[in-house]
């Protein structure tokens, strides 16, 4: 990994990307059953994150043009910041706000998650590939618990959680957009 620092700066971001969706598995119904009137709330949220995802999927798979991860790595970002913080001010901001807000995070989840896969494969020489493949599994597979076990110990102080995981992710972005391209090949 320390020949491909772009590599590792996109590794970091999505595990904390990843860290993101397992702390809105847990904070998500917590907030919809005490602030946002119950069960049905979190009913429309979890199928604003399914819908998001599947277009998400649908918009990269539909079009021949190719995505710089340089930009892919700005628009995950946005997309998980304006999720948390319309999870902050959900207070202010009626249920279809934060549905949007869900639905936004998950388009640009699973659309960036497509375009980080194939710059990465198609950037980095194969006898490579199945390494750093296993790196990029388990980061994503681990940054899910860890986020559900925040959610869990940090229940009373969402809001301080959320602003941390959002400042993360910006203070992530920033190295993983310049050093994005700086491969064999510059878009995925």
């Amino acid at each position: 990994m320390a020949r491909y620092p772009w590599f590792s700066f996109g590794m970091a971001l999505w595990f904390v990307v990843s860290l993101g969706i397992g702390l809105t598995a847990v904070a998500g119904p917590v907030i919809a059953v005490e602030s946002l009137g119950g069960a049905g709330a979190w009913s429309v949220l979890a199928t604003c994150l399914a819908i998001g995802s599947l277009l998400g999927s649908l918009a990269v798979m539909s079009t021949s043009k190719q995505h710089p991860w340089k930009a892919a790595s700005v628009v995950v970002t946005l997309g998980a910041v304006l999720q948390f913080l319309a999870l902050t001010l959900r207070d202010e901001l009626p249920t279809a706000v934060l549905g949007a807000g869900f639905a936004l995070c998950a388009l640009t989840t699973a659309a960036c998650g497509i375009v980080w896969d194939t710059a990465y494969q198609s950037e980095i020489p194969e006898r490579y590939l199945s390494r750093l493949g296993s790196v990029d599994n388990f980061v994503n597979a681990a940054g899910i618990p860890a986020g559900m076990l925040l959610g869990g110990l940090f229940a009373d102080h969402y809001d301080t959680v959320f602003l941390g995981i959002s400042v993360l992710l910006v203070l992530l972005c920033v190295p993983a957009a310049r050093l994005a391209g700086t491969g064999r090949k510059a878009t995925a």
